[in-house]
């Protein structure tokens, strides 16, 4: 009689008779690096020590973040990174800005994606390629930016963060071998949805590219998450407004007050209601009435 038996017997427990054999499923090792979401409410950040160094006044300045944030986690792990765990989702846009601020990249792969570059053109590509080379260089985070690569000066047809165009060389020196010019424009707030450039550099060397554009990138990072003038306007007017939009039912295209119209020649900051009966969607030319509210949750914003 076996031991197991007689305790078994002897004492009241949960057992259960073994129906199969235990399957242990197979599970791959998280990914270090980069914002991952841990329930509802929170985040954990995944630091890559480049080369095993990090700055000592980055880190002390990323230390201080955590204590204002109420962040309490810091975690080291064997992959040449550290965790760090409790990030809340009212601090994540601010993590985003610090990050950029210190050009910290902590998604490598995003240099080489969200690029828009002509096709079966090898010039734009080697650009592109030495554009991303010097970003990996200097360990810059281009996370939320989009690069556009276009021969076509003032047309604008990149729907990119940042567009960087090739001039073409003037008609009296093209028999010649010339370096060719650059122009680096962004979009306003770099959102492509404002529809309105802004010239950042002229007539540029190439040479000159990568500096301008990590520039740029830091540009971005000290205003992510910073409301734009319509927006504090919207806020301080009405904060209910400033969270509904409207959708077509049709083709499920948005009435955004924040942005208005354009095609319409409907300025920004118009409320629904306010637009003429002969409103009519831009994109399926459904009526007014065919729009439906939509209230959105920004987190208090």
């Amino acid at each position: 009689m076996s031991f197991f038996f007689v305790v078994n017997k002897k004492v009241d427990t949960n057992n259960k008779a073994i129906e199969k054999e235990l399957e242990v499923p197979y599970l791959t090792f998280p990914y270090y690096e980069g914002v991952n979401q841990m329930g509802l409410d929170q985040y954990w950040l995944g630091l890559y020590w480049r080369n095993n160094r990090y700055d000592l006044s980055f880190l002390k300045e990323f230390c201080g973040f955590c204590l204002d944030n109420s962040i309490g986690k810091i975690c080291i792990t064997p992959w040449k990174s550290f965790i760090v765990k409790g990030v809340k989702q009212k601090s994540r846009s601010e993590l985003e800005r610090f990050l950029g601020q210190h050009g910290i990249n902590v998604r490598h792969s995003q240099l080489e994606m969200n690029w828009h570059v002509p096709v079966d053109d090898t010039d734009a590509l080697e650009l592109k390629k030495f554009l991303v080379r010097s970003f990996d260089q200097n360990d810059i985070s281009t996370y939320g930016l989009t690069f556009g690569i276009s021969n076509d000066v003032g047309k604008r047809s990149h729907f990119a963060s940042v567009l960087i165009e090739k001039n073409a060389l003037p008609a009296i020196v093209k028999e010649f071998e010339v370096r060719p010019t650059y122009n680096v424009l962004h979009f306003e707030n770099f959102d492509p949805n404002t529809n309105n450039y802004v010239a950042y550099a002229q007539d540029v060397d190439k040479i000159e590219l990568p500096g301008l554009l990590m520039e740029l990138s830091k540009s971005y990072f000290e205003q992510l998450g910073t409301p734009t003038e319509i927006e504090t306007k919207l806020k301080k007017k009405d904060i209910r407004e400033h969270r509904i939009i409207y959708q077509c039912q049709s083709c499920m295209t948005v009435y955004d007050r924040l942005f208005g119209d354009e095609k319409a020649e409907i300025s920004p900051g118009i409320i629904f209601k306010d637009l003429p009966e002969s409103y009519r969607c831009s994109v399926c030319d459904a009526p007014k009435s065919n729009y439906e509210k939509v209230e959105l949750d920004f987190n208090g914003v």
